[in-house]
């Protein structure tokens, strides 16, 4: 296994650490509940990475993202997670800075730049519309583990304008929103007086 050096704080001097443990000096804040996976297996399907989840937090996601090349079809090596608490979230995160087994030997785990689900579900639409919903790799949306449908319904349960800001703003700060056209829904949704989701 690969090595570098880092600064023991405990010791005061520099140590030689295991690559993969680069991010134990690192605690996960108790506010972290969506993770980034990063170096996943090129070949890894959703319903690989599901049921990989469902052995180590049963029931305890309720959205994952696995995005894929529009070409090739493959996974972009990222996966994009939330769990339903942090102690979860914990779990995943931790069991990746040890685990060192094929397939997932590279693969390491990172706290999300957008947390919770519907600030996850909010940039995807911002950047992809409600179109994007109907995508191969569109996110999948979990609740006590079973798979449910995004309709207009769950939109206008789970979404609130500050959610949808948040998702707009997120997508500009990363300069993802030139992608597609915001949707007009997303926009009026957040205008004065706007009373929620509003479904094209």
């Amino acid at each position: 296994m690969a090595h570098h050096s880092t600064i023991d704080r405990r010791a005061g001097q520099a140590v030689a650490v295991p690559y993969k443990r680069r991010y134990d000096y690192h605690e996960l804040g108790e506010h972290v509940t969506s993770l980034i996976l990063k170096s996943l297996p090129p070949n890894l399907s959703i319903s690989r990475l599901c049921a990989f989840l469902e052995k180590i937090t049963p029931g305890k996601y309720d959205f994952i993202h696995l995005p894929h090349h529009e070409q090739t079809r493959h996974n972009i090596a990222l996966a994009f997670i939330n769990f339903v608490d942090h102690d979860s979230a914990r779990t995943v995160y931790y069991m990746f800075l040890h685990r060192d087994s094929r397939p997932w030997r590279r693969t390491r785990a990172t706290p999300g730049n957008i947390q919770g689900l519907e600030n996850n579900l909010s940039y995807f639409l911002a950047r992809f519309g409600v179109e994007g919903l109907k995508r191969p790799d569109a996110p999948l949306i979990f609740q006590v583990g079973q798979q449910v449908e995004i309709s207009d319904q769950f939109l206008r349960e789970c979404l609130t304008p500050a959610n949808l800001a948040c998702g707009l703003a997120s997508a500009t700060n990363t300069g993802q929103e030139g992608q597609r056209t915001v949707p007009t829904a997303l926009v009026a949704a957040l205008q004065p007086g706007a009373g929620g989701w509003c479904p094209q």
